[in-house]
This record gives C-alpha cells, sequence and structure tokens, in this order.
C-alpha cells in the first residue's frame, strides 16, 4: 500500500490506545496486566495439529487406493509414537483467558496489520461499525438474497459441469441442492492500529455461503498465474526496496497518495463490466 509517510517511517500510537511490547493492545481500558501477559503467551502456544484431518484434507483427490495406503501407515505412526504437548499455561493464566472469554462486554480479534491482539469495548465497536453501514456506500437489501443465489449458482454449475464433465464441478453443484448447507456471508470489523481513532476495516467473510466452495475451487487454477505479471508486488518491503532505486528523469517527480477506502469507493457497476484477465 503507498501511504503519506516516508518508506520505513513509523506512525506515532493513537493516545486512544493503550498497549504493550509484547503484541496486546486494549482500546479504551486498559484491561489488566494479568490478562495482558495471558494473552501474549496465548499468541505463541506450541499448537498441537490435527495431523490425521489434515492428510485427509490434502490426499482427498488423490487415488483411493494410495489414500488408504498412505492413511494406514499414518494410523502405525501415530499409535507407535506417543506425544504429550507440554502447556505453557499455569492455572491461573487458564482461568484469566476463561474469564475473558465470558465478557460479554469485550470483543477478542486481531489488528488489521501486524500480529497483534486487540481487546475492544464491545459498545465502541458495535457503533463504529453502524457508522460504516449508514454511510451512502451501503444500503439495506429488501431480502436475503442467499436462497436465490443458491438456485442461480447451482443451475449455472449444473449447466458447467454437464459441458466440461468436470466431477469437482458436479459435486458443488449436487451440495447446492441443500439449502441448509449454506449461511449468508458474516461482516466484521479489523481494527487499522496505524490510522487515528482506531477506524475498523470492514471484512465480508463468506465462509460457509453459496460461493465459498467455488471460491476455493477457482483459487487453485488462478493461484499458479499469482506473481507472473509485471506490476506483481510481493510485499511493502519488496515495494520499498524497488521504489528507493526507481529511474526518474529532471522532469519527474515521485509523490504518495494516502488512498482513503479504496475498494469500496470502487463503483460496482464499473468493475463488473470490466475485463482484468
Amino acid at each position: 500500500m503507498i501511504g503519506s509517510a516516508p518508506v520505513g517511517a513509523k506512525r506515532p500510537m493513537d493516545p486512544e490506545i493503550e498497549g504493550t511490547r509484547c503484541g496486546i493492545i486494549a482500546t479504551n481500558r486498559f484491561f489488566g496486566t494479568d490478562a495482558v501477559t495471558t494473552m501474549t503467551k496465548q499468541r505463541r502456544l506450541n499448537i498441537v495439529c490435527d495431523i490425521i484431518a489434515s492428510v485427509e484434507h490434502s490426499l482427498s483427490s488423490a487415488d483411493p487406493q494410495k489414500f488408504s495406503q498412505i492413511k494406514r501407515a499414518l494410523s502405525t505412526l501415530i499409535l507407535t509414537h506417543r506425544f504429550d504437548a507440554t502447556r505453557n499455561l499455569n492455572r491461573d493464566e487458564i482461568r484469566c483467558l476463561q474469564q475473558l472469554k465470558k465478557q460479554s462486554n469485550r470483543i477478542i480479534t486481531k489488528a488489521d496489520k501486524g500480529d497483534r491482539i486487540v481487546l475492544l469495548d464491545r459498545t465502541a465497536y458495535i457503533d463504529k461499525m453502524r457508522a460504516i453501514l449508514t454511510t451512502s456506500k451501503y444500503e439495506p437489501l429488501p431480502a436475503d438474497p442467499t436462497e436465490t443465489s443458491r438456485k442461480n449458482l447451482g443451475s449455472l454449475l449444473i449447466s458447467y459441469a454437464t459441458e466440461t464433465k468436470d466431477p469437482v464441478l458436479t459435486q458443488l453443484a449436487a451440495r447446492l441442492k441443500f439449502a441448509s448447507n449454506y449461511k449468508s456471508p458474516e461482516l466484521y470489523g479489523l481494527p487499522k492500529l496505524h490510522k487515528p481513532g482506531i477506524p475498523l476495516r470492514p471484512i465480508v467473510s463468506t465462509v460457509g455461503s453459496t460461493t465459498s466452495e467455488l471460491s476455493r475451487y477457482l483459487k487453485k487454477i488462478i493461484q499458479p498465474l499469482t506473481g507472473k505479471e509485471p506490476s506483481f508486488v510481493k510485499n511493502s518491503t519488496t515495494f520499498g526496496d524497488e521504489i528507493r532505486n526507481w529511474p526518474l528523469s529532471p522532469d519527474e517527480i515521485l509523490a504518495s497518495y494516502e488512498v482513503k477506502e479504496l475498494f469500496p469507493g470502487i463503483p460496482i457497476s464499473h468493475s463488473l463490466t470490466q475485463d482484468f484477465v
């Protein structure tokens, strides 16, 4: 993202934020040293992976015979090698986490950028989300479009599956026949700690919606193309390295701008008529 601050510059922390170097940020009100310390350790938990579920998911499209062989070998390996995970939380810290979860007037989330956990006051969070929805960029729908989307997408996938004989599309079309498999997309906000006033970045989660499984399918097709465009930039660090050595003519000026609400500001009707591929 191109910002108004120089490359590598750090923004001062907003006075609304109370934070520590450990990566835990408490907004509006400090939540207590014990809570902050415990949540810091929670970010570095030695997580025990669900090996069986991960392998089954990875081999879902593999040859059935090879899948069975790998699964049997994995089961034998797990049974013959005992592994006991070591807790890095003591009894008081576990109790502290349980108490935090019970506080209905608190929200525990992550920051929009950076590896930080944010403790928010629920009322302030809801007020900021409502302020976003009351702008001219959003308007209420007369009805939930999930059912209409499910039927239309199902008909479209049946047509494509018949034409291409793709077994994945056939499976997706079959699942779309049942309304109980899906739910409406959900909106939530991630606090932008690097912005004055800590605004929220609106995120629409389509997990569990009618398009979520199709999105994963399309991602596998599109992902190999990532990084092959001349305009591709891996991350902000790479961009900073490239821009420092960018050749400029005497009559050229390099400027940077702070872009506010870039994606919500793009007209949907315009974006749907453009060919970006």
